[in-house]
């Protein structure tokens, strides 16, 4: 099954556990997001934070918050260029891309969704029901999702396996385009 993802330059795939999406502190997280997908300081958030320091800084140290979430396993969320991309869900091991990211997931709920993320903003600040772009039923559990990312086709395959091990910890937010 293929997915169309049309990414902005706000855009992201955040996938979770169906719980988290009617769980999350919706003004928090879309705040935390908002900073999290505005990569190069272009919006007017910047002007919430020291304008003195460089947006790099700023953004590496205010996205701690969704980096801790992710290694905890809460959800997983890459950050994506403007493009459009082809998404493909598998449950088995699929080729090796250009990049491979690996985060863990709780699963509590029998089911998780994918979102991209700068339309997940749009939504969240209006209070409208989540659209999600996938969801599919998955027995609870710990699951590995690993993205990969195949720059020159512009697929990203995204497959899900129970987690065999704790996925390597990150320290900031993945781009895998850059």
């Amino acid at each position: 099954m293929s997915i169309l993802l049309e990414c902005d330059d706000w855009s992201g795939l955040l996938i979770a556990d169906m719980q988290f999406f009617t769980d999350f502190d919706r003004d928090g997280f879309t705040y935390d997001l908002t900073v999290a997908l505005d990569k190069r300081g272009k919006s007017e958030i910047i002007y919430d934070f020291d304008t003195n320091k460089p947006w790099s800084t700023v953004w590496q140290q205010e996205t701690k918050k969704l980096v801790d979430s992710i290694n905890k396993g809460e959800y997983s969320l890459v950050l994506l260029p403007p493009d459009d991309f082809n998404l493909f869900i598998t449950n088995s091991g699929a080729s090796q891309g250009d990049v491979q990211i690996t985060h863990n997931i709780r699963v509590s709920s029998g089911e998780i969704g994918f979102l991209e993320a700068g339309r997940a903003i749009e939504t969240f600040c209006a209070d409208e029901p989540i659209e999600l772009a996938y969801t599919t039923s998955i027995p609870n559990g710990i699951y590995s999702v690993t993205y990969n990312i195949f720059r020159d086709t512009k697929n990203i395959e995204v497959t899900i396996q129970p987690a065999a091990g704790q996925a390597k910890s990150i320290d900031s937010l993945q781009n895998p385009f850059q």
